[in-house]
């Protein structure tokens, strides 16, 4: 993965990777088990986002998106600090 962005604040966390080959490779969606099964022009291959929460000393995946083309995350708003990611309102 190349890691794009990762942000603590509390007991959250956003990151942001891409996805690659070993080696650094570019992933060809067209050569996926996906392959087919979603218009490309609709994903964004091979982007990932998730929204994590601690909970004791365990981070667990609250909300993950592979491919987005919108900004889910942003449904999160009010429920996470609002310095996570740039989006959500501050108060």
């Amino acid at each position: 993965f190349v890691v794009n962005e990762i942000k603590v604040s509390g007991y959250y966390a956003f990151v942001s990777v891409d996805a690659q080959r070993p080696g650094g490779r570019r992933i060809d969606p067209a050569k996926t088990k996906w392959a087919g099964r979603h218009y490309p022009d609709i994903i964004d291959c091979c982007h990932a986002q998730a929204i994590y929460q601690k909970r004791g000393n365990r981070w667990r995946i609250l909300e993950s998106a592979l491919g987005a083309t919108d900004v889910w995350y942003l449904s999160y708003c009010g429920r996470v600090p609002s310095d996570l990611y740039i989006g959500c309102p501050t108060n």
